[in-house]
């Protein structure tokens, strides 16, 4: 999916705009930094007896591109909303240390 939205298309243009300004995004709201570029799609259930709050993103940051994508079996709540900020948050901090 990086390798397509990095071209230079009129459609891959399209798709990463939209990516990057989706109204919910765990991820975007756990890194909240204005220097980082966060192309999304965050997902979320809770009926029927399935439960889970998702995101799944590319972070682009200093020159270095990273996947990250957290899900888990929470139903859809604010305290989840909030959880899984703070995972994107932890996981990002850490970036680091992948190099």
């Amino acid at each position: 999916m990086s390798e397509y939205l990095s071209t230079d298309t009129e459609t891959s243009q399209w798709l990463s705009g939209l990516l990057a300004s989706t109204s919910r995004s765990f991820i975007r709201d756990g890194i909240a930094d204005d220097q980082v570029s966060v192309r999304n799609k965050a997902g979320w259930i809770s009926e029927d007896g399935c439960y889970s709050t998702c995101d799944a993103g590319l972070i682009d940051v200093d020159g270095h591109s990273y996947v990250m994508s957290i899900m888990t079996s929470m139903p859809w709540s604010d305290q989840s909303s909030e959880a899984v900020a703070a995972i994107a948050k932890a996981l990002y901090d850490v970036r680091s240390s992948l190099a």
